[in-house]
């Protein structure tokens, strides 16, 4: 099911600030394509720890927005 909003965290932001702009890009477009329609892209590295800590919390709110 294709989601039209989704929570985004203060902590998201702190986390990926501290990133390179290529690298912001690339977790902004993996969480906005996960939230909005469940694919998960490619990500290397930092970027995939940080996507790593910040699915679970994506998942959670999206699952009570589904109950």
């Amino acid at each position: 099911m294709k989601k039209d909003s989704f929570v985004y965290y203060r902590s998201f932001w702190d986390a990926i600030q501290t990133r390179p702009d290529n690298e912001r890009l690339a977790l902004y477009d993996a969480i906005l394509l996960y939230a909005f329609d469940g694919k998960q892209g490619e990500l290397q590295g930092v970027e995939s720890s940080i996507f790593t800590l910040i699915k679970p919390q994506i998942d959670a709110n999206l699952y009570r927005d589904w109950e």
